[in-house]
């Protein structure tokens, strides 16, 4: 059986300058990235008079200058970071530093610019990802001599790093030739081409004194932070643009406490009218710290402000601005967890894997989560961060499962490859499957056992804001083994969170045991679920948290009955657990088993639905222990469980599809509302060409009796089940009230079904990511979305196809579209693995270092439309026009973005009012290397026999171990 994939401060204090140390040009060596040298701090000082500070003076820097010279390469890249001192810790919180970068004062004088090409600052966001701030191509031709730009940078507190590319013409006769170029801060003046320089001050969010107020920061091509920035003015003003929300403008300024303040501040805010500025508000004298509100805008929009200064005295000062917002967006943020379980990183807190550098490719499909927020006041996505888990190893599949829960406190990831032999919380409980070394982070004795990783959202740092526009960040609280541990389990190949509940699956789990109520507290655990008999029953372990805010474990599930134990099926691989979905309090818990292999022609059920509420327990047992002897191997079912009075789970309904096939997988997606009022049900293994109107057929109408499941013209077509619950003699069961279908020509192997989300205003999000489709008069393969609107009885409102942004071509063919789906805020999230855009970040306009900056020093740019092969984005539609808003691609860490990671395979977003989180997808591929098993051959190839459903499962699922 196949296997989960194994697959600068410049140190001048009290006046004092550091000693000058005679220039050394030195060849940076070096054209990657990941390689480049450090060449020190970039800082500022409080001194008097002193209105620059270069770097320090640190291995072949000397007093800011970068010595270069074209050896055997053509391209130079020096990496340093910033950092502001101050001893005033109010005007220390460290932040926006606006420089310049310039060729040397001789180089200028002589106006030559020694064989330079282009000098480039790139900045490294603390999420990984890279933009290019500022570029600059040396003119020395007057009157338009180019020299120098200005952008502004952060200090590395805040976990930002740049890097300085300086590119050489290709020329040989330009070889050996020496270049200086100086790094420096600068005043930033008093005009409005200088503020302009700096660029739009970015949007973003900050914490502050339990408020959350929306702020700004000094620049866009940055665009984080709370703006928080430091001048000089050794002019009469400094000019500052800023993009602000509308409401409450509030500012303050502040200067050294021993200074006395013999000059006047003020603060004035003015719009740009035909090139002109025209003051909107002010000016006003500006205390100490002292806040003020400058205006109360009714409209957002771009706006100058002015910090005036009346000279009293031939001091200079050194000044902090801070400029915040009322207008409070944080209620409306929307955070996305894109995991990435085929991710090959090493990980920051790995480097005894890796040969190069913690971010290099050494561990291929680890895997990674990437966050990103999305600001509603503001219109803006952001990324947040990258995570990698501490103990990354190859094929542990990292991200296969993602989830926010208790109100995006905690982020849940799963990593069902993950092979420590440990048990428990921190997984060093010993187990059978323990071998020589004593288990733990660093063990591998339980191949593919499976891991839980708790990350718990605190604050990044304590001064003002982090650069994302949240003050705070994801850090790993627990990490967390199965109670019983054996190689194979796959513990967290499926994952659902609700208010302070966290369900994790086990679908290799292969125990022989029975349930007697399909729930095991912690003892029965032990005693019944540590052997390994048959092959893949299965199991889900349920976590909460308790009265100490920390995460205990309650108990776990299991079916009734395994249809292992029968005499009529001895059919191992039931899989149960390979899917969860709950009511977003636990209350009511649907559990999936898409190995299931019975039938259902049993007079005790309606259209599939086995409800204890109306049928005895000994009856349905008996259906269970096979009394009817038949068989339909991998239909598939859905158990569902409901809490008691005691804190205990019952089995309340067993769901099969109302016409049972081999391989139809009911239940490999589900979804229930946050009530638990509605589930859906998706079989994309469904054969049925009966799609009636608008594919959607509900109780009580027409088609509905006549049973239009039970067609079988058009194969893995795929089909959606919409169930309700409904409650006799006061006890909860669920009822069959709608069947959809594709709609679009009916295609044999779309798999529609694959993916589901519904969502609590009753729309019904279903993928079809091997969807072929006609539009426009062409014929496309990537995939494609339906949404589904309902009434409270089933009835159809409305459906609306989504198609992907660019449709199929040589970016996205079979770019399986569909292959997750999410909702969200009037937004819906569209995984697509397979898309083959090169661009990265938010609107794939992030800079791909291994393609905009390739190693051999040919560049073939992203913005050339180059490929990498199911590299994989995220696709983002209005929910209420359904168009096309945004794209995401993986923010590119360094070098880890590299082909068939399939990026958007898995989708999560933080919790809804009820406490309840949304995650979507289950790994790249619906289900994974979990289905591998079912539909591959031990040569790694498909064994379905038809023909176009093994062409997508060979590309997507079976591959190479």
């Amino acid at each position: 059986m196949k296997k989960f994939k194994k697959a600068a401060s410049a140190a001048i204090i009290s006046g004092l300058l550091a000693p000058q140390v005679s220039a050394a040009y030195f060849d940076n060596g070096t054209d990657n990235f990941l390689t480049a040298q450090s060449i020190g701090s970039l800082g500022t000082a409080y001194t008097s008079g002193v209105d620059i500070t270069k770097l320090e003076i640190k291995d072949y820097i000397s007093n800011g200058r970068v010595d270069g010279s074209w050896r055997w390469d053509k391209r130079d890249i020096f990496k340093f970071d910033a950092e502001f001192s101050h001893p005033d810790a109010r005007l220390a919180r460290r932040n926006v530093i606006p420089i310049r970068v310039r060729l040397s004062s001789s180089m200028q004088m002589n106006r030559e610019v020694y064989g330079i090409k282009s000098i480039e600052l790139i900045e490294k966001h603390p999420s990984g990802a890279f933009k290019k701030l500022a570029r600059l191509e040396p003119n020395v031709t007057y009157p338009a001599a180019e020299f120098e730009f200005k952008t502004a940078i952060k200090d590395k507190d805040l976990g930002f790093e740049y890097y300085l590319v300086i590119d050489g013409l290709e020329n040989d006769d330009n070889r050996g030739r020496q270049y200086s170029v100086e790094i420096e801060r600068f005043d930033i003046g008093n005009d409005i081409a200088q503020a302009a320089d700096l660029g739009v001050l970015g949007n973003s969010m900050l914490f502050d004194d339990n408020t959350i107020w929306a702020a700004e920061t000094i620049n866009s091509l940055v665009d984080t932070d709370n703006w928080l920035d430091f001048g000089s003015y050794l002019d009469d003003a400094d000019l500052y643009k800023a993009t602000l929300p509308a409401g409450d403008v509030k500012a303050s300024v502040g200067v050294h406490q021993n200074y006395v303040l013999n000059d006047t501040l003020t603060l004035e805010l003015l719009k740009e009218e035909n090139g002109q500025l025209v003051s909107f508000a002010g000016p006003v004298n500006a205390a100490r710290y002292e806040e003020m509100t400058l205006a109360t805008l009714a409209n957002a929009g771009e706006y100058y402000i002015r910090v005036g200064f009346n000279r009293n005295t031939t001091t200079v000062y050194d000044y902090s601005l801070r400029v915040k917002s009322s207008s409070k967006s944080e209620d409306q943020a929307t955070k996305l967890a894109v995991s990435n379980p085929l991710e090959n990183g090493c990980g920051v807190n790995s480097a005894q894997h890796c040969f190069n550098s913690p971010l290099d490719n050494g561990l291929p499909d680890s895997g990674a989560v990437y966050l990103y927020q999305y600001y509603n006041q503001l219109d803006q996505w952001l990324a947040q961060e990258y995570i990698k888990s501490p103990n990354p190893e190859a094929g542990d599949n990292f991200g296969e499962a993602a989830f926010f829960t208790e109100n995006d406190q905690y982020l849940a990831v799963a990593a069902p490859g993950e092979d420590n032999c440990g048990a428990g919380f921190g997984g060093t409980t010993a187990t059978s499957a323990c071998g020589y070394y004593a288990p733990g982070l660093a063990n591998n004795d339980a191949e593919n056992s499976g891991a839980l990783y708790l990350f718990s959202k605190e604050d990044k740092v304590s001064a003002y804001g982090f650069g994302l526009g949240v003050n705070e960040t994801y850090q790993l609280k627990n990490y967390v083994k199965a109670p019983v541990v054996h190689s194979g389990d796959n513990f967290g190949a499926a994952l659902s969170t609700g208010n302070q509940i966290a369900l994790v699956g086990a679908p290799g789990l292969s125990s022989q045991t029975d349930s007697s109520t399909g729930w095991l507290n912690e003892t029965d655990i032990t005693q019944q679920l540590d052997d390994v008999s048959y092959t893949h029953t299965g199991s889900v372990f349920l976590y909460e948290i308790n009265a100490n805010s920390d995460w205990t474990l309650s108990g776990a599930f299991r079916p009734l009955k395994l249809q292992n134990n029968q005499g009529g099926f001895s059919i191992e691989g039931e899989n149960f657990g390979a899917g969860i979905t709950n009511s977003g309090d636990g209350n009511i818990i649907a559990i999936s088993a898409p190995g299931d292999a019975r039938c259902d022609n049993s007079p005790l059920s309606e259209n599939g639905v086995y409800n204890l509420n109306t049928i005895s327990k000994s009856s349905f047992e008996t259906y269970l222990d096979g009394f009817y002897q038949c068989t339909s191997v991998q239909s598939g079912s859905v158990w569902i469980y409901q809490k008691d009075a005691n804190g205990d789970y019952q089995v309340i309904s067993y769901l099969k599809a109302p016409q049972t096939r081999e391989a139809d997988f009911f239940g490999e997606a589900t979804w229930m509302t946050g009530d638990g009022e509605y589930l859906a049900v998706g079989a994309p293994g469904n054969d049925s060409g009966n799609a009636g109107s608008n594919g959607w057929s509900k109780k009580g109408e027409s088609l509905f009796a006549t049973n239009p499941w039970a067609d079988t013209s058009k194969p893995n077509s795929g089909a959606v089940y919409l169930y309700k619950k409904q409650m006799v003699n006061g006890k909860a069961g669920y009822e069959l009230i709608a069947y959809g279908k594709p709609e679009l020509g009916m295609v044999e192997g779309s798999n529609f079904g694959a993916t589901v989300f519904l969502n609590d205003d009753r729309t019904l999000v279903v993928g079809a990511p091997d969807g072929v489709y006609a539009l426009n008069g062409q014929t496309f393969d990537n995939g494609y979305v339906r949404s589904f609107k309902f009434s409270e009885s089933g009835q159809l409102a409305s459906a609306t196809n989504i198609f992907p942004q660019n449709n199929a071509n040589e970016h996205n063919h079979a770019s399986r579209f569909g292959a997750s789906l999410l909702m969200k805020n009037d937004m819906i999230f569209v995984g697509e693995p397979g898309d083959d855009h090169c661009g990265a970040s938010v609107g794939g306009t992030g800079l791909n270092v291994e393609k905009d900056y390739a190693v051999d020093g040919n560049e073939t740019p992203c913005s050339t439309n180059e490929r990498v092969s199911n590299s994989g984005a995220v696709q983002i539609y209005n929910a209420v026009n359904y168009q096309h808003s945004e794209v995401l691609k993986a923010i590119n860490p360094g070098g880890t973005y590299y082909s068939n990671e399939q990026f958007g395979g898995v989708l999560a977003s933080n919790s809804s009012g009820d406490g309840a989180s949304d995650a979507s997808g289950v790994s790249a591929d619906p289900f994974g290397d979990v289905l591998s098993e079912f539909l591959c051959n031990d040569e790694g190839g498909p064994i379905t026999g038809n023909q176009y459903f093994d062409w997508i499962v060979e590309s997507f699922v079976c591959g190479d171990d």
